[in-house]
């Protein structure tokens, strides 16, 4: 028992070298938030990847995929990671999330696990990019079309400014910070407010807001925020022309303050009308599609290099080797390198918010 126990100790500290025993069985390992504040985020994930195998199973007939929920907290991803490796032994880590994925991204480096990661912090390959990759766009690639877009409404209407309220997170301040950097001094700031998560109450802010009622807010908030803030403008009678990012496509706890985003503009990844349209009839939502359409295509990548047998054992360089180029028909995203990094680089689209909750497209 004490020699088993020794052994045991080891493997956890040997490096990530894995080959599966049978031809026909590749795991891949999903870490997002299936639970808490953000579930809505690792839901569509994780229907993104059921939906691109009930298109396709034969492509999936090697593939196994191993869903673990790290409710959006380091501590839980960290704990989650482990399991995914020392218990069901994947060979592949797809995760989302910022703050879980700067705890991991790490220990995927060290450990020699072939990982894609959905984050657009610069801060994930601070430990390297051998085996760390991020399957979406950077921060920079983000924010150049609506620092674009903020300053042509500028030049429309001199002496614009704009204001920022966000969530205390990694996630809106790398976003926030980078739309910042890009505006330079073309644009200036009459506002800036950073709120914790539990914030509920946005009253105390309001007198600053009607200071200057022309200019636009950024809108960083997690959803339930957001719904609280525009709810509570409303009843102090204050209207604003708003932008933002992601959180604009939590559409189901956005309902019922739809009117109130009206105009408002933001961007993220374009998702194709007929994948909104077959998502919204699987599942019933339409809740973070463009996320599950990066899982959807991050599942067919997967796919088209591991769903049928392969010849005898792999480890992490002979899977790495695997995406080293693209296919032909992989025409969703561009391996692209930027000079700091390589990385999947996806079409973005920035869009406006219509009254009924309906989206327009209006840049690419």
């Amino acid at each position: 028992m004490r020699i088993r126990a020794m052994l045991l100790g080891l493997s956890l500290l040997l490096p990530f070298h894995q080959a599966f025993a049978e031809t026909c069985d590749f795991r891949v390992g999903v870490l997002t938030a299936l639970s808490g504040r953000l579930a809505e985020y690792g839901v569509a994930v994780r229907n993104g990847i059921l939906l691109a195998q009930s298109e396709a199973p034969e492509k999936f007939r090697c593939i196994k995929f191993h869903f673990e929920d790290d409710q959006y907290e380091p501590k839980q991803a960290v704990s989650a990671f482990g399991k995914l490796l020392d218990v069901d032994r994947i060979h592949l880590l797809y995760q989302w999330g910022n703050e879980p994925a700067l705890a991991t991204a790490p220990l995927a480096e060290a450990r020699k696990v072939p990982s894609f990661f959905v984050v657009q912090h610069p801060d994930l390959l601070k430990s390297g990019n051998h085996y760390v990759h991020r399957f979406i766009n950077t921060a920079e690639d983000w924010q150049k079309g609506l620092a674009s877009y903020l300053l042509e409404q500028e030049k429309a209407q001199p002496g614009m400014q704009f204001g920022i309220l966000k969530t205390e997170m990694s996630f809106t301040a790398m976003l926030t910070d980078e739309l910042l950097k890009q505006l330079g001094k073309n644009l200036s700031s009459s506002f800036i407010e950073t709120v914790p998560a539990s914030e509920t109450n946005f009253r105390s802010l309001f007198p600053r807001l009607r200071q200057k009622p022309g200019d636009m807010l950024g809108l960083y908030l997690i959803p339930s925020q957001a719904v609280n803030f525009l709810k509570q403008s409303e009843e102090q009678h204050i209207q604003r022309r708003y932008f933002g990012s992601t959180f604009m496509e939590s559409r189901s706890i956005l309902a019922p303050v739809w009117p109130l985003l009206k105009g408002s503009i933001y961007l993220h990844l374009s998702v194709p009308e007929d994948f909104r349209k077959i998502y919204k009839e699987k599942f019933h939502v339409d809740d973070q599609v463009p996320y599950a359409w990066n899982a959807h295509e991050f599942a067919m990548h997967v796919a088209r290099r591991f769903g049928a047998p392969q010849d005898g054992e792999m480890n992490s360089e002979q899977i790495l080797e695997k995406f080293a180029k693209p296919l032909a028909d992989e025409k969703s995203f561009v391996l692209t390198d930027n000079g700091r990094e390589k990385y999947y680089r996806f079409p973005l689209a920035l869009l406006k918010v219509l009254e009924n909750g309906e989206l327009e497209q209006i840049k690419q």
